[in-house]
């Protein structure tokens, strides 16, 4: 039986783990149910053999929408910049 699972963040570092749920869902144990992103990925943006999960930019709502049993967060650190020479 494959988990429904929800990705939030799936541009920039995100797109990794786009690659690494499409290898899970090719063996059975997962299945991409939902994108949480600002803007919607484009349909060239989504893997081959991923479909076409539901997207929305409210993580709650499309928990609930999706009935999702696993959550990938790959978000941006809220870390200020600070340079590591003097």
């Amino acid at each position: 039986m494959s988990l429904p699972l929800v990705l939030a963040g799936a541009r920039g570092h995100g797109r990794w783990h786009l690659d690494n749920i499409r290898r899970l869902q090719q063996r059975g144990l997962v299945r991409l149910a939902g994108i949480c992103e600002l803007t919607p990925l484009a349909p060239h943006e989504i893997p081959d053999g991923l479909g076409a999960p539901e997207q929305s930019a409210d993580f709650g709502a499309l928990l609930d929408a999706t009935g999702a049993r696993i959550a990938v967060v790959c978000t941006p650190i809220p870390t200020p910049w600070v340079p590591s020479s003097r």
